[in-house]
């Protein structure tokens, strides 16, 4: 593996959303071959994103980075599939699945990389499953994230309210001034 780019991804973990009706009810959001057409997930209201952070692998595969907050250091990582769900006023979302491997190809996680802010207590139905767009989806999402090998994750970094504080103190999805000189603003979620 290289350690040359290493990307943090905003992921929820699968026990964050779960089948509230339909023919999976209870069961947690998964890959492609064990889910079903019309059932409606829900996020739960406590579940925060996490960060997988990815580097490629073997293969032109992923792997789970070392000091990544989730997933093995080394394990592979399946860009399974994409999944779009609809909420009850028709608004579409999609989800990138993501699928960690040991070295003997057993599932040891899967996480819902959402394309779209999911809601708490919303209820999405999942309206399709296409297994050919996940690493294309991915392609066009990792471009507008910025590496971590771009930004050291002890550099400190001025937020809104004009204080400074080390990458590693800030939370998901909170903004951040990128340079003292330019009024750029990224999300913590792209930058581990």
């Amino acid at each position: 593996m290289t350690t040359a780019f290493v990307q943090a991804l905003p992921v929820f973990r699968a026990a964050d959303l779960t089948v509230v009706d339909g023919a999976n009810l209870g069961d947690a959001m998964s890959f492609a071959d064990e889910l079903g057409l019309d059932d409606v997930y829900r996020l739960d209201q406590h579940a925060r994103p996490a960060r997988l952070t990815v580097q490629p692998g073997r293969g032109g595969a992923l792997a789970v980075a070392q000091g990544s907050p989730v997933g093995a250091t080394g394990h592979v990582v399946h860009l399974d599939t994409t999944l779009t769900l609809m909420t009850t006023n028709g608004a579409t979302i999609e989800l990138l699945i993501l699928v960690e491997v040991d070295g003997a190809g057993d599932v040891e996680g899967v996480y819902a990389m959402p394309l779209a802010e999911l809601t708490p207590r919303t209820e999405y139905t999942l309206i399709d499953i296409d297994r050919a767009t996940a690493r294309p989806r991915f392609a066009e999402v990792a471009c507008v994230l910025r590496p971590l090998r771009w930004i050291g994750a002890a550099t400190a970094r001025a937020l809104p309210d004009h204080t400074d504080r080390p990458l590693t103190e800030t939370e998901v999805q909170q903004h951040l001034v990128a340079r003292p000189d330019a009024a750029e603003v990224l999300h913590s979620a792209s930058i581990g």
